[in-house]
Order: structure tokens, then C-alpha cells, then sequence
């Protein structure tokens, strides 16, 4: 019997001919809804339009690009909800912890509320709160992630489940978000 490896393994390929709509459209819907849902929407920022416009296309590629590589791995290998959500919890730990280290400093709190939230909810071995960890976490996995991907597949029931880009489409992804200004400082 002769099988493919995409058999073998139950990858997805993206289906031919869904077209501009079906495909490239939610793929940059989702690019920019991610960071504005993430953002934006939530009520963090209180910038100027021009300020939000620029942030908008420096997130896009951080948060639109994981939710969007995010999707196409669970489509890709056939899997469903689970697996989204299970990533996006993986993005959240990454991005609160890592990446804007918002899990760990205790001065990252941006109203004044947040401010005393901590103090009820540390945990001292681990050096961070429970309560800022679901907050930031889930916040990740809810909004970052996860509500995008549903709104931006509502609009194409279509090819909701099948992946949407190509191997040339997911590096062209993966390129935006691998890519770093470079710094003028030398360092």
C-alpha cells in the first residue's frame, strides 16, 4: 500500500482554488486582528490614533504571526480547538515570561489597580503572582490568540478547518517574525 507522508502523519494541505477570500484575506485579517484584539480592544492603551497605527504594525507581526502560524499548525496536522488553545496557553507562558517578562516584574503593572494585586496572590517560590499569571497568561490565550483565530473563521465558514497558506506562505511568516530592526548602536 502505498501512502504519502501527509497520509502517514495526517497533515493537511492547503485546498486549491479558495481564492483570495478564502485564504489570503483571512490570513491578514488575522494578522491585524490578532494585535488589536490583543492590544487595543482590551483597554490598555491610551495613545493617540497615529501612536495605535504604528503599534498596530510593530505587534502585528509578534502576535498576528503566532496566531497565525498557531492556526495553521493545528489545521495542518487535522487537529481542532484543543490544540489552539493548548498552543496559545504555550504562547502565553512565552510571551508573559520571556519575551515582555511581564510574569516576573512586579513593576510591570500598568494601572493602579495592578498595582496591589500582587501582593495578596505571590507566591514567593516561584517568584511570581497566581493572579497576574492567569491574568497575563489567559489574557494571551483569549485575546492574543485564540478570539482572533474564531471571529477571522467565522467570516470564511468555507475553509474554517484547512489550512489557508502554503509552505511559501507559513516562511513568509515566519520570516516577519523572526525579522529584528537592526540596531544603529552597534551593540
Amino acid at each position: 500500500m502505498d501512502r504519502t507522508i501527509s497520509q502517514t502523519v495526517g497533515l493537511r494541505k492547503p485546498q486549491r482554488g479558495l481564492g483570495f477570500w478564502n485564504s489570503i484575506a483571512p490570513v491578514l485579517g488575522l494578522f491585524f486582528l490578532a494585535p488589536l484584539t490583543a492590544e487595543y480592544l482590551i483597554g490598555y492603551s491610551s495613545e493617540t490614533f497615529t501612536e495605535m497605527l504604528v503599534g498596530l504594525l510593530l505587534l502585528a507581526p509578534t502576535y498576528g504571526g503566532a496566531a497565525i502560524i498557531i492556526r495553521e499548525s493545528a489545521r495542518r496536522t487535522g487537529r481542532g480547538w484543543p490544540t489552539i488553545i493548548l498552543l496559545s496557553l504555550a504562547f502565553g507562558i512565552f510571551m508573559a515570561g520571556l519575551i515582555d517578562h511581564s510574569l516576573f516584574d512586579p513593576s510591570f503593572q500598568i494601572t493602579e489597580l495592578w498595582h496591589d494585586m500582587p501582593n495578596p496572590t505571590y507566591i514567593p517560590a516561584l517568584g511570581i503572582s497566581y493572579l497576574d499569571a492567569l491574568y497575563f497568561v489567559l489574557g494571551h490565550v483569549i485575546w492574543s490568540i485564540s478570539a482572533p483565530i474564531a471571529i477571522i473563521e467565522t467570516f470564511v465558514p468555507r475553509s474554517r478547518t484547512v489550512p489557508w497558506l502554503g509552505n511559501l506562505g507559513l516562511a513568509i511568516i515566519r520570516s516577519c517574525i523572526s525579522w529584528r530592526p537592526q540596531s544603529s548602536a552597534g551593540g
